[in-house]
């Protein structure tokens, strides 16, 4: 359901009104006066330190102002997957679906959507239902997922390409997925080289020490179509300004929906 018809409309306009700004998290229910937590000083040091070339006004999909809850520190991608299948998903169906490398706050939530039959997988966490290489996740039949949620995965894969073409295997032919990756704006193909292993090179390069890519928007659309996914963009104007400022999400998120 839309959040903004979900909440009461005088308690919607309380939120926004001149008073000072007011937000709510989807995914702890909570709302409040002021404004989410802005990213940690610690990436902003390492990425001065090692010379990153970028900065985060750079990246696609990322509010550095508003970034974490206060309350439950979900990251700003969190509420939008949440805003997303809150206006998409039908509560009478039932749902099949696959968190890769969960986040914690975002686990919550999905496991609390009773239409969802919830299941976690990366390959080293020790709290997931399965360890499972995304590269090869042959412990899952075809098609075995109505949904899956893939945030910010793909850039530590050594092969990216056979990841996504594991993704799309495992997929139901009426599912689809749901991907999050960093993506530079101004990069106009990806960037990687998975033989760097020093951490302040990888920051560097990468943005991140346990990174092996940086993604284009072109370059990583061309990837998902090249293994076998429909692609679609979720944007603002899928939803509203007011939505995007009621969940501190910068208005030039993306959100990449999969389909076979």
């Amino acid at each position: 359901m839309n959040i903004v018809k979900r909440i009461n409309n005088k308690i919607f306009r309380e939120f926004t009104n001149i008073a000072g700004p007011k937000r709510f998290c989807n995914i702890c229910g909570t709302s409040f006066r002021g404004k989410f937590n802005p990213i940690h000083q610690y990436y902003t040091d390492q990425i001065k330190r090692t010379g990153y070339p970028y900065n985060f006004k750079d990246a696609e999909t990322l509010n550095y102002n508003e970034y974490t809850c206060p309350h439950c520190e979900s990251l700003d991608r969190d509420r939008l997957i949440a805003l997303y299948l809150e206006k998409y998903l039908n509560n009478k169906s039932v749902y099949r679906l696959l968190d890769i490398a969960p986040a914690l706050r975002l686990r919550d939530y999905l496991k609390s959507i009773s239409s969802i039959v919830y299941r976690s997988a990366d390959l080293s966490m020790k709290d997931v239902d399965d360890n499972v290489d995304l590269m090869d996740m042959n412990i899952y039949p075809d098609c075995s997922f109505d949904i899956f949620i893939c945030s910010h995965v793909l850039e530590h894969v050594l092969d990216d390409n056979l990841a996504m073409r594991e993704l799309h295997r495992i997929l139901s032919i009426k599912g689809f997925g749901i991907v999050l990756v960093p993506i530079i704006s101004q990069l106009k193909d990806i960037d990687e080289d998975v033989t760097i292993t020093d951490p302040d090179e990888r920051w560097k390069r990468f943005g991140q020490d346990d990174h092996v890519r940086l993604y284009s928007q072109e370059g990583f659309i061309e990837r998902l179509a090249g293994a076998g996914f429909k692609v679609s963009m979720i944007t603002i104007n899928d939803f509203s300004l007011k939505e995007f400022t009621l969940l501190g999400l910068s208005p030039k998120s993306v959100l990449y929906i999969l389909n076979k």
